[in-house]
């Protein structure tokens, strides 16, 4: 009986220690930490294999569904969008592009950036070293150049060197003009032949006898039909100073139309066969640094182009149209000099009457530095320095140095084609003279200068005067009443 009972405690004992440890591991209690935590259930290890022996599809595609429908707070987008984008704001690198005219640029062989005149072009840059291309479309002429170094989160303002630009520009020109010299050689070959046929067929002393007589008679007072003679006057009633304009010849009206839509460098002959060039509408940078009259170095906007004397108004233009010559150094092709700003008004006058019109006049003091500059930004059209034979100047190293005028054209135009805006005769312009004017906000656009002043501005410098005071931002003036043999002028005409 004993036997029997130990028999049976044993078995109670090896149940307990069999059974109860599984049904334990079956049994989960509900609070049990691993239930709380989605990472330990079997979707998210599916190496791990399942309780249950056949799994539904349900619990499988759950799982997923589940973090999509749980996505991650949105301040924790935020900030990892964010960060980017301002570390690429510290390290981006910017170039501020300046040009003085219109134009084209690929950085390291990319892509055309236009750039307009006058107006900066902000350009992102991939590194520190880049190469830039210039292209100007309608001259189809192109230069390289090396671009300031940029570092990462900094900006350089550049301004485009356009030398190489204003150097091509002169070639073309100077190939223009010595096309123009040889067409004009060839015609006056060609007259010369014609001229020695001419003579070559003239009766000789020998034959001259069977001729009959040329009329030598002329009527009375022949004179008369130029210049009427003066009529008798009390002599104490005379004017001090014979008027002006009873020598002048009667205007001549002759009609003559300006090219429409012309293009920058285009030139016309007006009615005086002066010819004239087409100066466009731009932005330019004013002004500069001179001891006798400083002035600040400011952007103007000229909205509208107008034609410009392609030289200084000659000699012969002068007599053509007023029938004297009040220069000192008189020659034909040389610029009339000697003539007073009121006396210049009375030329414009009579030329517009002339061609019926009212569109010449003086070039605005903005109108003439925008035309000598010619896109430079330099002190003169060829450079910054003084160079020998650029200029009929005091100490320019030609050979009319303080001497006398020189021939209109007998140096190298700028990059419009404009002659003599450095030396030879300074020029009238029409604006009154004032040190302060242009400090104000109107001289920004289309400036005309003050309303009232008692001198005219003079630009450009004469053969007289030292090379500083040729430079193409400097100064003068004079009262209207001012004659000199180192004054003269060129006119614009305006478009209506």
């Amino acid at each position: 009986m004993k036997q029997t009972k130990k028999l049976v405690i044993a078995c109670l004992l090896i149940g307990i220690v069999v059974f109860v440890p599984a049904s334990w591991a079956q049994k989960k209690p509900s609070g049990s930490k691993p239930a709380s935590k989605p990472a330990t259930t079997t979707p998210a290890r599916p190496n791990t294999p399942p309780a249950r022996p056949t799994p539904t599809p349900a619990p499988r595609n759950t799982p997923p569904a589940r973090p999509a429908a749980a996505p991650s707070p949105s301040r924790s987008d935020a900030s990892i969008t964010e960060t980017p984008a301002a570390n690429r704001a510290v390290n981006e690198r910017t170039l501020t592009i300046n040009a003085v005219e219109a134009c084209e640029v690929r950085i390291n062989g990319g892509p055309a950036i236009p750039i307009e005149a006058g107006k900066p072009q902000v350009v992102t840059l991939q590194r520190q070293n880049n190469d830039v291309r210039v292209i100007i479309p309608n001259m189809n002429f192109s230069w390289t150049q090396r671009a300031p170094r940029v570092n990462p989160g900094k900006n350089v303002n550049w301004e485009l060197d356009m030398s190489r630009l204003y150097a091509e520009r002169l070639r073309r020109l100077d190939e223009q003009r010595m096309l123009a010299e040889e067409t004009l050689r060839r015609q006056q070959r060609v007259a010369d032949s014609l001229l020695q046929v001419q003579r070559n067929t003239q009766p000789t002393a020998a034959n001259t006898a069977a001729l009959p007589p040329a009329n030598t008679e002329t009527p009375p007072n022949n004179t008369a039909l130029v210049t009427p003679p003066p009529a008798e006057v009390n002599p104490s009633t005379a004017a001090p100073v014979a008027n002006p304009q009873r020598t002048m010849p009667p205007v001549e009206r002759v009609t003559v139309t300006p090219p429409v839509n012309p293009v920058p460098g285009q030139t016309w002959e007006n009615s005086l066969a002066s010819p004239m060039v087409w100066i466009p509408a731009g932005v330019f940078r004013m002004g500069g640094n001179a001891s006798f009259d400083q002035r600040p170095v400011h952007p103007v906007d000229l909205a509208k182009g107008v034609w410009m004397n392609k030289f200084e108004v000659t000699q012969a233009e002068w007599e053509a149209l007023m029938g004297n010559n009040p220069s000192l150094f008189k020659d034909p092709k040389k610029p009339i000099e000697n003539v007073s700003y009121e006396e210049v008004q009375l030329f414009i006058a009579r030329l517009n009457e002339r061609e019926g019109t009212t569109t010449y006049r003086l070039p605005t003091e903005a109108e003439w530095e925008y035309g000598a500059r010619a896109g430079s930004s330099r002190a003169f059209t060829w450079g910054n320095d003084v160079e020998k034979g650029r200029a009929n100047c005091k100490n320019c190293g030609s050979r009319f140095d303080e001497k006398e005028t020189a021939p209109v054209g007998s140096f190298f135009p700028n990059a419009f084609g404009l002659y003599d805006v450095h030396g030879n005769v300074s020029e009238w312009v029409q604006d009154w003279y004032s040190e302060e004017y242009y400090k104000l906000p109107e001289a920004s656009r289309d400036p005309v200068g003050p309303q009232t002043g008692t001198a005219r501005v003079i630009r450009g410098g004469s053969f007289d005067l030292p090379a500083d005071e040729l430079r193409v931002f400097v100064r003068g003036s004079a009262p209207p009443v001012y004659k000199s043999g180192n004054v003269g002028f060129r006119l614009v005409k305006v478009v209506n």
